[in-house]
């Protein structure tokens, strides 16, 4: 357990020491992260939510100001006790090294909805945290530990390679009330008050860790994905790109470069058995690029040529195309 752990569970214990005369109480059952987010909305717009808890309903009109006043109280008290559910921001997951005697890696969960970008609600910057922080570095707001949880990983090796796969994949997901309004020094925010969390692979909606945990073998519901830019392709993508690149149907050139590769063995065929002119070879094609038929027309059908010539055809290879099956009748000039 590294210090920064160590002063977290310090801080969550010096919470629960009793009064003196005081009786323990046995703490509230919390929900299930899925529980919790059965019952919470999505917040939406983040800065038009909170943006109430700013308005100070200032105006020369004192009829439109005691409007605005309502207005705000109303949708304050509506807002009152409501679960919400939103990710957190970039500042939300920090990593800490891997550990190789507990051959793990540890993700820190910071309380952050917006610590790294702050917004911006009636011409001030305003920051969310799940509790004033310690302090604004950088612009960034610092010292929100929330939850620690340990990835296991056999080794250094893998670790960094699972870091570097997952670094732009893991989100975090809050479920959340909001809390008071908080001002520290020039600094201003909002707290919210965390019900339950959950880390999640953006790509494919695996959970990674979640808090409460989930009972001793039962596994976690997968979240959401939210595939963009960062998620690698998957086979299923690959294969629709692939797909639509390919043409609608195949081009007389590309038909007559598939036959090329045959030329030689039909031009064999009709030295071997004196046949010359012109032979007429029927084709049909389906998407794969498969030859599904392939017949030797009039005069050199079911002539020694022309079954010389049917077997050179079939060893044709053509592209894929993404069209209706093709139905061809090809010219083939003989010596």
């Amino acid at each position: 357990m590294n210090a920064r752990q160590l002063a977290f569970l310090v801080g969550v214990i010096s919470i629960g020491i009793l009064q003196p005369g005081a009786r323990a109480q046995a703490p509230a059952a919390r929900p299930s992260f899925d529980a919790a987010l059965e019952a919470a909305t999505p917040v939406g717009d983040l800065e038009e939510r909170l943006a109430p808890l700013f308005d100070d309903c200032k105006s020369d009109d004192e009829v439109q100001a005691r409007q605005c006043r309502t207005v705000r109280d109303w949708v304050l008290a509506q807002m009152s006790g409501e679960s919400f559910v939103a990710l957190g921001d970039e500042a939300a997951l920090q990593w800490e090294p891997y550990d190789p005697a507990e051959k793990k890696l540890t993700l820190d969960v910071e309380g952050c909805l917006a610590c790294g970008r702050p917004l911006e609600i009636s011409g001030q910057s305003v920051f969310v945290t799940s509790r004033v922080p310690k302090g604004i570095r950088a612009g960034r707001a610092i010292g929100l530990d929330l939850g620690f949880h340990d990835v296991a990983e056999p080794d250094a090796k893998t670790a960094a390679k699972w870091r570097h796969d997952m670094t732009d994949r893991l989100e975090v997901q809050f479920v959340f009330q909001l809390g008071p309004v908080w001002k520290s020094g020039a600094f201003r925010g909002v707290t919210f008050v965390p019900v339950a969390h959950r880390i999640f692979d953006r790509c494919t909606g695996e959970v990674v860790a979640i808090d409460p945990p989930m009972p001793p073998g039962q596994a976690a519901a997968r979240a959401t994905p939210m595939r963009d830019e960062r998620c690698p392709e998957t086979d299923e993508a690959r294969h629709a790109r692939e797909e639509a690149a390919l043409p609608e149907q195949l081009t007389p050139r590309q038909i007559n470069e598939a036959l090329a590769q045959v030329r030689d063995r039909v031009l064999d065929c009709a030295r071997e058995f004196q046949a010359s002119g012109t032979a007429i070879v029927h084709l049909e094609l389906d998407g794969s690029g498969k030859l599904e038929r392939a017949r030797v027309m009039p005069p050199l059908e079911r002539t020694a040529a022309g079954y010389c010539i049917h077997a050179a055809i079939a060893g044709a290879s053509f592209p894929r195309f993404r069209g209706q099956a093709m139905v061809l009748d090809v010219p083939l000039p003989l010596p």
